[in-house]
């Protein structure tokens, strides 16, 4: 259980600095907070009063009506906190804010005017107010209104529960309210009990029963899933100021990292729309910055360079206007300004077209309706708050859809000491088939919350919500949605519900609870004195938190542990058909051309080379197929022979044709993972040019970009590092015959917890190989028992996937140099000894790899120098990559030492090498 709020503050204007140029502003402070010291856990924020009136400090000469709203704040971790503010108006003298030099209403009889009570809350106050008790409300020449807020901080978006306290302290204030016994209630009592009674109760709890002690009956729960955003009627409060395109491109522009600017009169809209918008994008988390309501005094954050939504008061408009480079949305005008050079990536079609269907069968019911002939009574209109949930259930089932298939192109590195996983995007893209002409999906792939996604949903094993049992089922659902489209309102519908229970309170055994929140009477602004808020005994506060902390803590020994029969081994979800490479394969033309290729393969490499020009041509053409690429891939690798298999010069030019045709019309990033097939075998297969020398493929297939691209060498490298991860543990499985007794979770245990469909959709590879676990599912079961493991144990798990990932980042580094450097590189004799770069190279390995990204687009890593550099390009290059991989594998500091060490000295051995075989190339005959 954590705390419900963390700080109470009282805030109010400081007429004793120096006045802004505006004559009614005056400048704030924070009277009182509690408590008065930090908690260890979260410190208290400085300058939380800016928030608390963001168009400034303005006295008014009417009394303001009570208003209430919250602002979102982030502390220096990026975890956000809930600022709720209630706002009411104090008097103060003129005379003291120095408005006036005298009091117009005093007597000729020679009576002086009153003293300055300093004292006594600082003001000087018409004779008929009774000092520290009561203030005016009337019209009175010689007093302003100025701000008073009630603020509290806490990490929970509650904003009912939060309504309720502060009103509640307001109430017993203003109506100066009794207890049962008649005896006055005390706003330190309140105060005490907010921050040391009140605990949040852990997800999945019974609802926490409480009172503040002002004759209130309240309570509060958290949402079953911790994870899943509150909205109350937030959402559907957008779609109506708004309209669905408008909010469809928003959510578009969230999810490329636009910057998006809300404004409007009201501060509540501003917060609902601003944490309605970032809900649509679950099961993500918006990283970026995001101000609901920014205060004016800080203006100049509209400036900046990085993403953001913000949102301001409708009377900055000058400053609003200013802004070339940001989405404006007017809430109340209900108007989406894009600015002329901004271009927003819309949500690929047909996505967009049955999300938008969707949305109106939700929002707009009565429009397929509206043309029946017969008009039938409809039913009532639903709740905001069940609309709310049914229009996040379309935009769950959309964000779904976007991820569909992310499970798959999940790499695991490392298990222990820390599990790492990373994210293949190249091969998310292929499964997806993304044309070069779609952005959306790669720069949704490239944004940092995508990022923060993997790093906490990839894990597998771990408490599932929502999210991850209609990421498993989504595959179906739409599948039976093609044949009967009731269907589509069906699921939107239980899927709302969910959303739905999630954030409502169900007692045990039905049970109902009223709350009971006093109110202050109607008209209460109209009294003619009005009490002072007065200052708090801080000793009587903190007396009571104490008292609360305590009780809390024994109640706390008490209660049962939590579960942790809740985690649970993630769900695979259904693959998508372009993940298998056999999947065009039943098109009779294509499985026609796949004959054709696999025959002349086998012609090559038996040597009838008249057969196979004879279909060359054809096989060429076919090549340019995804299925053909993928098979040529799998036929050569069936005619590899050990770790070197020597061709004739024909045989040898026929497989570079081959081989560079496939990698010609293959992706730049590699999405169908052509190249990561290829590379292997352009190290396999040669061809002798005279003893001692040979030629193997990779010399004559350097000229694509893919080489060039670190993240194809990345995500390379990791796929090598999981297989060989997998098959540690499943040697050290059969090693402690653990698979006879327990064994991890097995694809059969997998299988039977579904049935039907649903159980292929879980893992396919459980129906396909059902004695052939997938890494994940191992990983999860080390996960998993991670905590009964011995110390020995896990350094010896350690140890062995650290070497691992150390043979395979030598074996990279060998074969990317092998690619890399080209076969007609004429090394200078005269230059610069390589020896002489390596130490310059090691120690500026590090500097280079910072500037690395991970974008598609990222640069090659090659410098602009001179063609004859020696190598110095090259082993930069590789550097780069050295480090990063190694970094994000946690190898330790003495391998990476020994990897960049390895690399000039690597670099000038194939220099040599090359140098023999262009020599010997060249005076070959021509084929």
């Amino acid at each position: 259980m954590s705390r419900f709020v963390d700080y109470f503050v009282i805030c109010g204007y400081d007429h004793t600095k120096g006045r802004s140029g505006n004559h009614k502003e005056s400048n704030s402070q924070v009277i009182q907070r509690f408590p008065e010291k930090d908690w260890p856990d979260i410190p208290f924020i400085h300058g939380i009063d800016l928030f608390c009136q963001p168009n400034g400090w303005l006295l008014s000469t009417e009394r303001q009506e009570p208003t209430f709203f919250i602002s979102v704040l982030t502390d220096v971790e990026g975890k956000r906190l809930y600022c709720p503010c209630l706002s009411f108006s104090e008097a103060v003298s003129k005379e003291k804010l120095g408005l006036t030099s005298v009091i117009d209403d005093i007597e000729d009889d020679g009576q002086q005017a009153p003293m300055s009570l300093l004292s006594m809350r600082g003001t000087s106050l018409p004779r008929h107010v009774v000092p520290g008790v009561s203030l005016p409300t009337g019209v009175d020449d010689s007093v302003m209104y100025a701000p008073k807020c009630l603020a509290l901080v806490s990490r929970h978006d509650m904003t009912e529960t939060f309504r309720n306290c502060l009103g509640l302290i307001y109430t017993v204030y203003t109506e100066r309210m009794a207890g049962t016994g008649g005896e006055p209630i005390k706003l330190e009592t309140l105060v005490g009990n907010m921050l040391g009674l009140v605990t949040m109760p852990s997800p999945g709890s019974p609802p926490l029963k409480f009172s503040l002690g002002g004759n209130d009956r309240q309570i509060i729960q958290p949402p079953t899933y911790p994870d899943i955003p509150v909205t109350g009627a937030r959402v559907a409060l957008l779609f109506q100021q708004l309209g669905i395109r408008s909010v469809l491109t928003l959510f578009s522009a969230v999810l490329t990292e636009q910057k998006i600017l809300f404004y409007s009169s009201s501060y509540s809209r501003l917060t609902d729309s601003c944490t309605a918008l970032i809900s649509l994008i679950y099961p993500m988390r918006y990283s970026h910055t995001l101000v609901p309501v920014l205060p004016h005094s800080i203006l100049e954050v509209l400036s900046s360079p990085t993403p953001y939504i913000i949102g301001v008061h409708s009377q900055h408009q000058e400053h609003i206007d200013e802004l070339l480079d940001v989405i404006t949305v007017d809430l109340d005008g209900g108007m989406l300004t894009i600015p002329e050079n901004m271009t927003i990536h819309q949500i690929q079609e047909p996505l967009r077209t049955n999300v938008c269907y969707e949305l109106s069968l939700v929002f707009h019911p009565e429009l397929y309706l509206a043309d029946n002939a017969f008009q039938s009574a409809r039913a009532g209109s639903k709740s905001p708050e069940l609309l709310d949930k049914e229009l996040r259930a379309v935009m769950l089932r959309l964000m779904t859809r976007l991820l569909q298939g992310y499970r798959s192109c999940l790499t695991l590195v490392r298990i222990h000491p820390q599990p790492f996983i990373t994210f293949h995007k190249a091969a998310f893209l292929g499964l997806r088939n993304v044309s070069q002409e779609c952005d959306f999906i790669p720069r949704f792939l490239d944004c940092m919350f995508f990022n923060d996604f993997i790093y906490q949903k990839g894990t597998p094993w771990r408490k599932c919500d929502v999210f991850d049992e209609l990421y498993a089922n989504i595959g179906e659902h739409i599948a039976l949605e093609l044949n009967d489209h009731q269907k589509i309102l069906t699921h939107i519908e239980n899927l709302a519900k969910e959303l739905y229970d999630n954030e409502n309170c169900s007692l045990p055994n039905g049970q109902n609870y009223s709350q009971r929140i006093p109110l202050p009477t109607e008209g209460h602004m109209m009294r003619v004195h009005q009490p002072i808020f007065p200052t708090l005994d801080t000793a009587l506060v903190a007396k009571i938190i104490e008292e609360n902390q305590r009780h809390n803590q024994l109640t706390a020994e008490k209660a049962p542990q939590p579960n942790s029969s809740q985690y649970k081994l993630v769900p695979m979800g259904q693959r998508l058909l372009g993940s298998t490479s056999c999947n065009l394969t039943m098109v009779p033309n294509s499985a026609r051309r796949l004959e054709v290729l696999r025959n002349c393969i086998t012609s090559i490499f038996e040597n009838k080379i008249s057969d196979a020009k004879k279909t060359f041509p054809a096989v060429i053409r076919a090549l340019k197929s995804k299925a053909a690429r993928l098979a040529l891939c799998e036929e050569l690798g069936s005619h590899v022979s050990g770790n070197q298999t020597m061709l004739e010069h024909q045989q040898f030019d026929l497989i570079v044709r081959l081989m560079n045709a496939a990698l010609q019309d293959d992706s730049d990033i590699d999405m169908h993972g052509v190249a990561a097939a290829l590379l292997p075998l352009a190290t396999t297969f040669g061809r002798k040019l005279c003893p001692g020398v040979i030629q193997f493929v990779y010399t004559l297939i350097q000229d694509h970009a893919v080489w060039q691209n670190l993240q194809f060498w990345e995500s390379a490298f990791f796929n090598d590092v999981q297989n060989g991860i997998k098959d540690l543990y499943l040697a050290i499985q059969e090693q402690n015959l653990y698979a006879k007794n327990q064994g991890v979770i097995s694809a059969q245990l997998s299988v039977e917890k579904h049935v039907g469909s649903r159980a292929r959709e879980v893992r396919k590879s459980a129906v396909l190989h059902p004695q052939d676990p997938s890494v994940l599912e191992i990983a999860s079961n080390e996960i998993k028992k991670i905590t009964n493991l011995s110390e020995a144990n896990v350094r010896e798990r350690t140890i062995n996937e650290e070497q691992t990932v150390y043979a395979q980042a030598i074996h990279y580094t060998t074969r990317m140099v092998c690619v890399l450097i080209p076969m007609d590189f004429k090394p200078e004799r005269n230059g610069k000894a390589l020896a002489d770069h390596s130490s310059d190279m090691i120690s500026n390995s590090i500097s280079n790899s910072v500037a690395d990204t991970d974008s598609i687009d990222a640069e090659s890593g090659f410098d602009d120098t001179e063609p004859n550099d020696n190598g110095i390009s090259v082993i930069k290059f590789v550097s780069r990559f050295v480090d990063k991989v190694c970094a994000e594998s946690s190898v330790n500091e003495h391998h990476l030492k020994s990897l960049k060490q390895m690399v000039p000295g690597l670099v000038a051995m194939h220099l040599e090498t090359m140098e023999a075989v262009s020599r010997e190339a060249k005076q070959l005959p021509p084929v």
